[in-house]
């Protein structure tokens, strides 16, 4: 119990069910984040669930997802879904699965993702910091030009800086 009296309740295996299999596919979960609307998203080994108003749905396979394994999702400005699987980075817009193609992305495993307060996407990858537009992308580059390796988690501070996270040690780039 929170200070404030607020108890904090395990949401378990044995979370709604849709049509009578577990809404936890897997029941390991990998990542969550919530919509604007409330609405839960739970990223799993065998695919992303999506709880809103009572209702459930399960991403997976059979929605074209190129790999079921997420690693990492987020929910940017515009309330847009960004989910990170070991394939690649795809976007769920509605009921459907919409994968996000690039060179640099595509086979990719995303690790991480995170958004810069003007709205670009960043994403941690094993070959390396990638941001973008949703559309555009490009490689980051650390000191003396060299992809930062093994990127496994990012966050931004209050002054506008990002932390990340790598199997190297903590890097950030500041705001100059």
């Amino acid at each position: 119990i929170d200070p404030r009296g607020r108890s904090i309740e395990r949401i378990g295996p044995d979370f709604p069910k849709v049509a009578n299999r577990p809404n936890l596919p897997d029941g390991r979960v990998t990542d969550l984040a919530t919509g604007p609307d409330g609405t839960l998203y739970l990223g799993t080994r065998s695919g992303l669930v999506r709880t809103r108003d009572g209702q459930t749905r399960v991403f997976d396979e059979n929605d074209f997802m190129d790999s079921e394994s997420v690693n990492c999702l987020g929910v940017d400005a515009l309330g847009r879904v960004w989910v990170g699987t070991d394939e690649g980075l795809g976007l769920i817009q509605g009921d459907a699965w919409r994968p996000i193609r690039h060179r640099l992305l595509d086979g990719v495993a995303i690790n991480a993702l995170t958004f810069e307060p003007g709205g670009e996407i960043w994403l941690g990858t094993a070959q390396g910091l990638i941001r973008g537009d949703g559309q555009r992308f490009m490689s980051v580059l650390g000191r003396r030009k060299r992809p930062l390796r093994n990127v496994r988690s990012l966050a931004w501070d209050g002054k506008g800086g990002l932390w990340v996270l790598t199997d190297q040690g903590v890097w950030h780039r500041g705001t100059r």
